[in-house]
């Protein structure tokens, strides 16, 4: 067996959804999976059509005698009738989705982004894995209630899975602007923001990136992030009745006691001193 070797892939999604085309039967089996260090699934294959992500931990791809080392981002896709097996070196959560019988038109698609004999691995950037991520929560929201033409609504979410993998899965793509990253910050309050991601999307080193940034906006992309934290959370303590928690959630903070430290440590009062005494109004 050769030596593991590192990969890009992505996280699995799997779709309880049995519907009909023409005569035969379209399975869509979609779910997050979380699974302890010692999970292994062993070696299978069968006759879906496989998407998995992995959302989080460090895992073990492996198809014929090498094994592909995957990390959070990495995205496997893997033909119907494909050998293969999965397992776990860290806790694990994955995203799948397999769909079985599928339309011509998804084969198509499915096939531009592999091979019909060969899985292909692929990487996500941070940013389009959170993207990847909503858009794959919104769906199992979606597919647990009573659907309206069933057929259409799950066949253009296979869709909708495709394509935006084939848009983000190109070894190339058109450098996004300053403006664009600044809008994203701006956009994306909640969660962490990697400035090297920022940067290779943009098209610069890490260093130019910073540079350009502060050339256009006077501040450090760092310093822009926390600004506008700021100012958002002055804005709900001041206009809504929402709790400090989810207010330091909203805001990318897991708790409380993070969320009024730094909040404390640059107004010099608690968020709720400041809130009690309505503070300084910040747009």
């Amino acid at each position: 067996m050769q030596s593991p070797r590192y990969c890009e892939i992505v996280n699995r999604n799997l779709l309880d959804h049995p519907i009909w085309e023409g005569e035969a039967l379209v399975l869509i089996n979609s779910s997050i999976n979380t699974h302890s260090s010692r999970w292994d699934m062993g070696f299978h294959k069968h006759q879906a059509y496989e998407i998995s992500i992995l959302l989080e931990g460090d895992a073990v791809f492996q198809f014929e005698n090498t094994e592909y080392f995957l990390q959070e981002g990495n995205v496997v896709i893997i033909p119907p009738n494909v050998p293969h097996r999965f397992y776990a070196t860290t806790p694990v959560r994955w995203g799948v989705i397999e769909a079985t019988f599928i339309p011509k038109e998804l084969k198509k698609l499915f096939y531009q982004l592999t091979h019909t004999e060969f899985p292909r691995i692929i990487t996500l950037l941070q940013i389009y894995r959170e993207q990847y991520e909503v858009l794959f929560r919104n769906w199992l929201k979606m597919k647990s209630q009573p659907l309206i033409e069933e057929k259409k609504v799950v066949c253009t979410w296979v869709e909708i899975f495709l394509l935006f993998l084939l848009q983000h899965s190109k070894t190339s793509h058109v450098p996004i602007t300053i403006e664009t990253t600044a809008t994203y910050i701006r956009s994306n309050l909640h969660q962490e923001i990697r400035m090297r991601d920022l940067a290779i999307l943009s098209g610069f080193s890490e260093s130019n990136f910073r540079r350009k940034f502060k050339d256009l906006y006077g501040v450090t992309p760092k310093q822009f992030h926390q600004y506008y934290r700021m100012a958002e959370a002055k804005w709900l303590l001041v206009y809504t009745k929402k709790s400090l928690q989810i207010i330091s959630e909203q805001i990318g903070f897991s708790n409380i006691h993070s969320f009024s430290s730094w909040f404390k440590q640059i107004e010099g009062l608690s968020p709720s001193e400041w809130r009690k005494n309505k503070g300084e109004l910040v747009v």
